[in-house]
């Protein structure tokens, strides 16, 4: 919810009717909102693998901006964001494992 009123505020500033504008999104008032929205998120947890399975897990987004968002109103009731130049980072705990197979010869010396 969050990040839908952040967003809210976003197009509230740019106040566009139907046209499209690209802006430099650091220093646009809303800005802020929608990096403090995206921040703290939790992503789903992923498994998976071939012959190396692993799963990330707890993954958080630590740290997002963008250089450049382009808001277009494609019909009166739809906008559009795009964002540009995205720096993203998060924290994860990732593991993975191999199993292997071991297998043992004993070789016996007839006498």
């Amino acid at each position: 919810m969050k990040l839908v009123v952040a967003v809210i505020c976003l197009i509230g500033v740019f106040d566009l009717v139907s046209t499209q504008a690209t802006i430099d999104f650091s220093k646009e008032i809303g800005s802020q909102d929608v990096r403090n929205a995206i921040i703290g998120l939790k992503v789903p947890n992923v498994s998976g693998g071939g012959s190396v399975k692993y799963t990330i897990s707890n993954i958080r987004i630590t740290n997002f901006d963008a250089d450049q968002a382009t808001l277009s109103n494609p019909s009166e009731l739809n906008y559009n964001l795009k964002l540009g130049g995205i720096h993203l980072s998060a924290t994860a705990d990732i593991y993975a494992y191999k199993y292997i197979t071991i297998k043992f010869f004993f070789l016996q010396k007839n006498n």
